[in-house]
């Protein structure tokens, strides 16, 4: 049989060191600290990927949208026949207004090697920085295969 006497004053101190200091914490406290700081962090690590996930998916999306758009107004054969009058815009406005109304887009430009053409601003001259931006955006279209 083993007894074990321990001083009520001398108990109370030690707690009080330990409270003082801030290290009592059982085993059990401990893993349950360590476990909501990896739950928290899996969380917000999880809502950080997901959120950069979905905005690369949905600007994606949104690329793909515009570029079907593009396609579209391109194929127009209006738009196509109106690039060989003296002011196509008077044309082209109506038919890009109309694409736009039905397809929520906010602006659509139509433009060719030559002349750009915007609803909104008229026709306009292309800055060759354009030229060179929209020539290349041509060719690496042309150069993908069709999927």
């Amino acid at each position: 049989m083993c007894v074990l006497v321990v001083s009520v004053e001398t108990g109370l101190a030690a707690l009080a060191d330990n409270l003082a200091v801030g290290r009592l914490r059982s085993v059990a406290t401990q893993i349950l600290v360590l476990q909501i700081a990896v739950v928290l962090l899996s969380v917000i690590a999880g809502t950080v990927i997901t959120y950069s996930v979905v905005t690369a998916l949905t600007d994606r999306e949104f690329e793909h949208r515009s570029l079907a758009i593009g396609h579209a107004v391109a194929e127009t054969p209006d738009v196509v026949e109106a690039f060989a009058l003296p002011n196509p815009s008077k044309v082209i406005q109506p038919i890009a207004e109309a694409i736009r109304k039905s397809t929520g887009a906010s602006f659509i430009v139509v433009a060719n090697a030559d002349a750009l053409t915007d609803p909104a601003l008229g026709a306009l001259a292309v800055t060759s920085e354009l030229q060179d931006k929209a020539e290349d955006l041509w060719r690496k279209d042309s150069e993908q295969p069709a999927a």
